[in-house]
This record gives structure tokens, sequence and C-alpha cells, in this order.
């Protein structure tokens, strides 16, 4: 299938972006599960988290280039809303559950043009999927798993949305 994506700040075809890009449907993340940005770090060659700091804190990485110290080389953004990222071994990165999103891109390379100076490894992008103007919807997901020895994990979510002035606000 297509995947429409806006890593140049317009809609296009991922195959016609001139850039190393991997992009994740919403329909892709929920059949492969990809929950978190662990998560889709395993099936991104190139995109890696190294948890190897301690007190919970986490490295971003994209092919490699990893700040020791200062501002962040791996940008984050939610929509077209920068996520500021800290670079110390106490403070995880700060990214969005992923969760009722429409896509997920991942910008491979130096994107400071678009994305600005703490994108030197590259941009992470996560888009949200945009409300419906003239009909209701809602999804309802429920998770349940055991691990051998262990006890049950139940998992569940539910969203929507819905117009409240039709064709305008929803």
């Amino acid at each position: 299938d297509e995947i429409v994506v806006t890593a140049q700040k317009r809609s296009e075809s991922a195959l016609d972006v001139p850039i190393s890009i991997a992009a994740y449907s919403g329909e892709t993340l929920e059949e492969r599960t990809l929950r978190n940005l662990e998560d889709i770090s395993l099936v991104t060659p190139g995109l890696t988290l190294d948890q190897s700091g301690g007190f919970g804190g986490q490295t971003v990485s994209i092919r490699g280039i990893a700040p020791t110290a200062g501002a962040a080389t791996t940008g984050f953004y939610l929509d077209e809303t920068p996520l500021q990222q800290p670079t110390t071994i106490f403070s995880p990165a700060v990214v969005p559950v992923v969760f009722d999103l429409d896509r997920v891109e991942i910008l491979r390379g130096p994107q400071g043009t678009l994305y600005g100076a703490g994108s030197m490894g590259g941009t992470v992008r996560f888009i949200q999927t945009q409300p419906d103007l003239t009909e209701a919807s809602a999804t309802l997901n429920a998770e349940v798993a055991k691990t051998d020895d262990g006890g049950v994990t139940p998992q569940f979510s539910i969203y929507g949305g819905a117009p409240l002035v039709n064709d305008r606000v929803a």
C-alpha cells in the first residue's frame, strides 16, 4: 500500500521522497503490535535506543549519530510540534505513546534544514489521526498476555471522535 508522508512539509508518496525514510501506517503499527519507540526501533534499520545509561535514561540515535552531552541529535515531532529532548542519563526521551496515530515517519540523515539543529542524525515524526468532520467513530483494543511462571497482563484502550459542528469541528 502507498503511504503518503509529509516529510518535506508537503504531502507526497513515500516512494517519491528523495531522502532515506521509513514510514509505518497506523494499520501497520496495529498489525505488527508496535506499541512504543523501542518496538519501532526493532524493525527500523538505523534507529537505535541505547538504555545503558542507567537511571531510566535512554539515548535515541539514527545512523549512529548520538549525543554524549548537550543538545539532542534526533528530533522528535508530534505533528508539526517539536518535542524537546533531554540528553542526560537521568531522563528518558519524551515520546508520545503509539496510540491512535495515522503514521510514524523516521527520516534518516541530517534534517536541519526543515527540522532544526536538533535533527543532526534524523527526525522521528508521530502524525496523529485527523478528526472526521462528518462521521462519528470509535475503536476498542483489548489484549491479554501471559508469561510462563508469571502473571497475566491485560491492556485496554479506546479512542474515538465525533463531529461537534457538522463539517466544522470534531
